[in-house]
């Protein structure tokens, strides 16, 4: 259970971040602790041919 300080530091908290996604765009800002679902992938142009240990 929260102490009533903490919670009022989260509220604080989350209304910064909500007024900054509302300005900046959704996601923009976001807690650490929050799942990050965005699609990305690794770029592999510019990988080596060869594995870094050759086992032969």
């Amino acid at each position: 259970m929260l102490h009533p300080s903490q919670t009022e530091k989260a509220v604080r908290l989350i209304t910064v971040i909500d007024s900054i996604n509302r300005a900046q765009g959704k996601g923009s800002v976001f807690l650490a602790s929050q799942e990050i679902s965005a699609p990305w992938y690794m770029r592999q142009q510019f990988r080596s041919p060869e594995s870094t240990t050759q086992w032969a």
